[in-house]
């Protein structure tokens, strides 16, 4: 008996080191209250139209000479001179300053375009990148009703190309609208330019302009008087001297087609070679170096040569310059004026109005608490 209590203890004793070298299987660790956010992301969303057909839009179009009042202004918004120069089903995307694509899309073809995803910045500026669609453009085709009668003005064929809007989109809000994103052809400057360059002696065509090898492309910066609301007025600033630190500067004129002098484009515009020459549109080129010659942004300053008290905004006006990376290919800069002078006194007994709510269009903060506008 005492034996097989013995043998009983021991039998139990190894059972229990066996259990004990068995490992505890591991549990799942408690589900956290706690989950990664994902990353904050904007909304863009505006229009690509062709800047220079909207001026040929609305030096052509015919005044109602019994209701003049009645003309419709020279702003973006739902008006002939947009819906008639708007790009059908572009390819819009934003781009960082490093070149890396915030995001696509692709238009309507009404020209409106929205974009959504862009990661949410205070401090990362992108720029809008159109690229026309395969096949011929037809500006302002969805509004061209074969049952109804033409526009009374359409602007020439053109062929176009992918084109860099230098007006910096910085996303620090949940939705960023009137973004506007531009494309040219060689209808307008480009066209121009070209054939003063050719009429100077040395021959040279759009595409050379768009070569690499030869050029870094060409940046399209045109002044505007400020405007009324926001950045939607785009009425052309004359008196506007310019100055660039690199590649050859044009002064851009324009004469309805036939009627301007050499090297006049199918769109009427011209090409004059400064410094030494003013564009009484406040429209400027600056044709690139090669890339490999770049060792510094583009800088382009504007210096308002008028003074004046009369009117809505006072003379001189203040300009900001436009300070860019280079990007090879043709980019367009819509620059507004700020008005001049000493600010108007005070009124005292005047019901405050609120300054125009900003948040929404992106702009980045400028030196001076100026909000860039371009």
């Amino acid at each position: 008996m005492r034996a097989s209590h013995f043998l009983s203890s021991v039998l139990l004793a190894g059972s229990l080191v066996g259990c004990s070298l068995v490992p505890e299987p591991e549990l799942p660790p408690p589900p956290s209250p706690y989950t990664d956010l994902p990353g904050r992301t904007s909304t863009l969303s505006g229009v690509v139209y062709d800047p220079e057909a909207f001026f040929f839009l609305l030096a052509n179009w015919p005044s109602d000479p019994d209701h003049p009042e009645d003309d419709p202004p020279p702003a973006l918004y739902d008006g002939p001179f947009l819906m008639y120069s708007s790009v059908p089903e572009a390819r819009i995307s934003v781009l960082a300053p490093d070149d890396s694509v915030g995001g696509s899309t692709t238009g309507s073809p009404t020209g409106s375009w929205q974009l959504s995803g862009v990661p949410s910045s205070d401090t990362v500026a992108y720029s809008a990148r159109a690229t026309p669609p395969e096949g011929e453009v037809v500006l302002g085709a969805a509004y061209m009703d074969p049952e109804a009668p033409p526009p009374p003005v359409t602007a020439p064929s053109a062929t176009y190309y992918p084109t860099t809007t230098l007006r910096p989109i910085v996303p620090h809000s949940t939705l960023c609208q009137l973004q506007v994103a531009t494309m040219v052809g060689d209808a307008g400057a480009l066209k121009a330019i070209a054939n003063t360059l050719t009429d100077m002696g040395t021959p040279t065509t759009v595409a050379d302009l768009m070569n690499p090898a030869k050029t870094a492309g060409v940046a399209l910066l045109w002044v505007y008087e400020p405007s009324f609301e926001l950045d939607i007025f785009t009425i052309p600033a004359e008196g506007i001297a310019a100055e660039t630190n690199m590649g050859q500067l044009f002064a851009i004129d324009w004469a309805p087609p036939g009627d301007g002098g050499p090297g006049q484009s199918p769109m009427g515009y011209m090409a004059i070679p400064a410094p030494g020459a003013m564009s009484p549109l406040g429209y400027y080129a600056v044709v690139l170096p090669p890339k490999s010659e770049v060792t510094e942004p583009l800088q382009v300053t504007f210096n308002d040569t008028m003074s004046s008290d009369e009117g809505d905004f006072p003379r001189p006006w203040v300009i900001p310059p436009v300070v860019e990376e280079i990007r090879e290919g043709v980019s367009f800069g819509r620059v507004f004026s700020f008005p001049g002078g000493e600010p108007p006194p005070e009124d005292e007994t005047a019901e405050p109005v609120p300054f125009p709510e900003s948040n929404s269009q992106c702009y980045p903060e400028a030196p001076g608490g100026m909000r860039r506008r371009g």
